[in-house]
């Protein structure tokens, strides 16, 4: 399995990092039935979308460098609805600011946008070991609160 794969199924949700973009920590959550809105998602869906996003940001806040983590839904590209779970470390702070800040404060959604971009790759290049240090700690986080039942 490479890097990044899914990380977590049941029969309402999939997790897994998000395979073609070059950041370590960022993942897409989506329920396993196709719906193309949050509306259209069942009380259960939304539940166990919500627990598992609130684990992650947990665990991923928790990284030394990571100083934000985004949950964004915009089913431009994809119709099948999902969250990306995003994290902003400190070093993205950094990047121009004519790619990342409107009236002169960090704008979440260009910052998104250009990093998507700008880190965007064909292959599974991915930041080496990071990506599974991550995946474990949310896996043992996941686990330790008991809210999930893992495979």
């Amino acid at each position: 399995m490479p890097k990044g794969g899914v990380i977590y199924k049941d029969n309402l949700v999939i997790l897994h990092h998000c395979l073609d973009i070059n950041v370590a920590g960022y993942f897409i959550l989506s329920p396993i039935r196709h719906v193309e809105s949050m509306e259209q998602l069942e009380q259960e869906e939304l539940f166990q979308l919500a627990t598992i996003s609130k684990v992650i940001a947990e665990v991923i806040a928790k990284e030394h460098d990571i100083d934000r983590v985004y949950l964004l839904s915009l089913g431009e590209e994809t119709t099948h609805f999902h969250w990306h779970i995003f994290p902003r470390y400190k070093w993205m702070l950094n990047l121009p600011a004519e790619e990342i800040r409107t009236n002169g404060k960090v704008d979440g959604a260009k910052l998104f946008s250009f990093i998507r971009n700008k880190y965007k790759t064909d292959k599974q290049e991915l930041f080496d070991n990071r990506i599974l240090e991550i995946e474990n700690r949310i896996k043992k986080q996941m686990r330790q609160k008991d809210e999930i039942n893992f495979a």
